[in-house]
């Protein structure tokens, strides 16, 4: 029982994802400018 061997796999799985969500916010914010002015300004 290693595991250690698990971190790699594991974080290739999270580096992808995280790289999904960047983008996905891309697209949206090239594709819906005004969306993202909207979602800008409701954090303030």
């Amino acid at each position: 029982y290693h595991p250690w061997k698990l971190f790699i796999p594991a974080s290739v799985i999270t580096l992808c994802i995280f790289a999904f969500n960047l983008l996905g916010d891309g697209i949206r914010d090239l594709l819906d400018p005004q969306a993202s002015e909207h979602l800008r300004t409701a954090h303030e």
